[in-house]
């Protein structure tokens, strides 16, 4: 088993305890569209790992964490496509694509490069980690949400 699917399983436990649910996985055809519409709107394919999440729950918030949704069903969550829309009304921001956030970080691909990142809130322009790996690139958003210290094992 993967990484990012024992991280998942940790994720759904901790949820599970605290007496919450994870959100449902969404279906093929959301995904499908909002695809589309990324690849249309930013010339950028969806992460494939954010795509393998997005079929075991549909966006996550935990311990401050928000990794953005596909569907509509969860009012909590911010719908991806929603959310790029509003950081992209920024100049700073408009050549990332946004797939997390929390108090601390924001986690973003570079739309030119396609390199996987994630950054300050407080401070975009510099870069704590940067990887093309997007596998590990979830990982750490998961880890973070599991309440990891990411900074310490994760800077470039």
């Amino acid at each position: 088993m993967s990484k990012l699917n024992l991280l998942l399983k940790e994720l759904k436990q901790q949820k599970l305890e605290l007496g919450y649910e994870i959100n449902l996985p969404v279906s093929e055809s959301c995904l499908n569209d909002t695809i589309k519409k990324i690849e249309s709107l930013y010339r950028l394919e969806l992460a494939k790992s954010f795509r393998r999440i997005l079929k075991f729950c549909d966006g996550i918030n935990f311990n401050g964490v928000f990794l953005y949704k596909c569907g509509s069903t969860y009012k909590t969550l911010q719908n991806i496509l929603e959310a790029n829309d509003g950081w992209h009304t920024y100049n700073d921001f408009s050549g990332h694509f946004f797939y997390a956030e929390s108090d601390l970080y924001l986690f973003v691909q570079s739309i030119e490069t396609g390199l996987f990142s994630y950054r300050p809130r407080d401070n975009f322009e510099t870069v704590i980690f940067s990887t093309e790996n997007d596998n590990l690139f979830f990982q750490i958003i998961l880890e973070c949400a599991l309440g990891e210290d990411i900074e310490s094992k994760y800077a470039n």
